[in-house]
């Protein structure tokens, strides 16, 4: 069982908002075997689901899209499925909430926009700050959870996670996508953050990662935006 209570008192004093990088949060034989059936599964982008979103901001593939796609990931990608239940668990909430004082934390079991993430090269995240109210459900939320499963990622293909001050917009905290290496942070109408930069992997390559994201049922900011706010 992951025990992240040690990390509480980090977690609440770093900047530019609440958050952690811990490394090996998965077993490393379980991380790769992720990692390979990412690689290996072939309904990224299907017509069926997941889909692809590419706009202005966002380019990067999703699984599961919807309900109808949970089996696809269920039934192809059995350990990120395992992990993703896991990291929706009652006992990883209760680590969670230990760790970010947040209490009553509800998992997203529906991934509204969560679930296995893969970025092909010039794919790239706009720096914004995420929805507050869930889509569908009258939830808020609060934690994100991002884990990158990429055993080989050199430094100037990009992709790097970013966590800005909201008040000067500049870069205080870069994260490299490399293999098994998390980050747990608060979520809030002051959390900028994104991958902004242009990935450059060769095209024999994508970075994969996982998100998880945590709500609970009253708002703590009076904000009801049901989709991200781009910058």
């Amino acid at each position: 069982m992951i025990n992240l209570s040690h990390l509480k008192t980090s977690y609440k004093s770093s900047k530019p908002f609440p958050h952690v990088i811990i490394d090996d949060l998965i077993p490393t034989a379980d991380a790769q075997k992720c990692v390979n059936e990412m690689w290996e599964f072939k309904l990224w982008g299907s017509e069926s689901n997941p889909i692809i979103a590419t706009t202005k901001q966002v380019d990067k593939f999703f699984a599961p899209w919807c309900d109808d796609s949970v089996k696809d990931v269920e039934n192809h990608m059995p350990t990120v499925w395992k992990y993703l239940q896991y990291f929706n668990s009652q006992p990883f909430l209760t680590e969670l909430e230990n760790l970010t004082g947040i209490k009553n934390l509800i998992a997203d079991d529906v991934y509204s926009g969560g679930g296995a993430h893969k970025t092909l090269s010039g794919g790239k995240l706009s720096i914004h700050t995420d929805y507050s109210k869930h889509p569908t459900k009258s939830l808020y939320r609060r934690i994100n959870l991002l884990i990158y499963l990429n055993p080989i990622w050199a430094d100037d293909w990009g992709g790097t996670l970013q966590l800005l001050d909201h008040e000067t917009k500049e870069k205080i905290v870069e994260v490299h996508p490399k293999m098994n290496t998390s980050v747990i942070f608060n979520t809030s109408i002051k959390s900028l953050h994104g991958n902004p930069d242009t990935v450059k992997c060769p095209p024999h390559i994508a970075r994969y990662s996982l998100a998880l994201y945590y709500f609970t049922k009253d708002s703590f900011e009076d904000d009801d935006s049901t989709s991200a706010i781009w910058y």
